[in-house]
């Protein structure tokens, strides 16, 4: 399995250089980075993979790149935001609320 990151397009720029892009993302803070590890649900990480593949065959004016990469990154930020959800939904007793109550924090 191919591992993958995005930094965010918004994030502060670091000042020191990196040998590689893999380096920055290892060296950058969690909220400036999403990996393909953050997501342990198959379906999440198979619909991240996905828009990401998406996003790289995205070519041309680079105006919409940079709009189409900014609202990847939003996307990408979502899905991590929902695995705690996901998680705590598929291991829940079957209660009538009990989704209200899991959904509450």
């Amino acid at each position: 399995m191919t591992f993958w990151w995005m930094w965010d397009p918004a994030g502060t720029v670091p000042v020191r250089r990196f040998r590689s892009e893999e380096s920055l993302a290892r060296s950058a803070p969690d909220t400036q980075v999403v990996r393909s590890a953050d997501f342990t649900c198959p379906d999440q990480r198979r619909r991240a993979t996905a828009v990401r593949e998406d996003f790289l065959r995205v070519t041309g004016d680079p105006v919409q790149v940079a709009l189409v990469e900014q609202r990847l990154w939003t996307l990408l930020v979502a899905l991590r935001r929902a695995q705690p959800l996901r998680d705590a939904l598929a291991t829940a007793v079957p209660k009538a609320g009990r989704a209200a109550l899991v959904a509450e924090p």
